[in-house]
């Protein structure tokens, strides 16, 4: 954890799976897999960390760091395109 700066993430494989590690912006250690939904992309191609959320580069869609489950609009971009896809 000392490589990790508040706000960084790594992906690492842990036992065959991709594990995406982390701090918060806090500075709390966090682990959550690697595969985003709903197209799978790995946090590690451009996650953002707000506080106690990553949010996925593709169509910004925020997850809990603790839980994993999705918090907040599903799909909020590309605006039309994000919410398209979102219903798929």
């Amino acid at each position: 954890s000392k490589d990790l700066s508040p706000g960084d993430v790594r992906v690492i494989c842990l036992a065959g799976c991709d594990v995406c590690v982390g701090k918060t912006t806090e500075g709390k250690l966090f682990a959550i897999g690697d595969k985003a939904p709903p197209t799978g992309i790995s946090f590690s191609a451009g996650a953002e960390v707000a506080g106690t959320k990553i949010i996925e580069p593709q169509y910004g869609n925020a997850f809990d760091v603790y839980s994993g489950l999705p918090e907040g609009e599903w799909c909020p971009s590309p605006p039309v395109i994000g919410k398209a896809i979102g219903t798929i």
